[in-house]
């Protein structure tokens, strides 16, 4: 896929706004790293008309995941999402790792992970997070 192509495919086709549904920020090594945002996960998912269906979940007080499967054209994947005290600061963990997973779905199924695309929840953060100060200080040591 070419520049072109992509953003033909995100701008045009799916109206994502540069403003509201991305964030790019470039990493120490000098590389650009784009963050589709949820907002834009869900317009990606509903004008390309990609389905997502949650295969399973399980959930306790202290730990979620999810196995999601999304299927568009030709490909289908599968993507599963987790989320507890260590790489979350909210406690509901459920909707995060269906957040996560279906991010990560979306991404793979579209091909545009290949192109240098993540998501909001795949930076990469230290184990041990207690605060929004550590995820600051973590995303500036990524990003700076």
């Amino acid at each position: 896929m070419t520049e072109i192509e992509i953003k033909n495919l995100l701008f045009k086709e799916c109206k994502l706004n540069k403003k509201d549904d991305l964030f790019t920020q470039k990493l120490k090594n000098g590389q650009n790293f784009t963050i589709i945002k949820k907002s834009g996960i869900e317009k990606i998912i509903s004008h390309l008309g990609i389905d997502v269906v949650i295969e399973s979940h399980t959930s306790t007080k202290d730990h979620a995941d999810v196995k999601v499967m999304a299927m568009y054209k030709e490909f289908t994947v599968q993507s599963l999402g987790s989320a507890n005290s260590l790489n979350c600061l909210n406690k509901y963990y459920l909707e995060m790792a269906e957040k996560r997973a279906k991010s990560r779905a979306v991404l793979l199924v579209t091909q545009l992970s290949l192109y240098g695309f993540g998501n909001e929840e795949d930076i990469v953060l230290p184990q041990k997070i207690k605060s929004k100060k550590d995820v600051n200080e973590a995303l500036k040591n990524i990003f700076d």
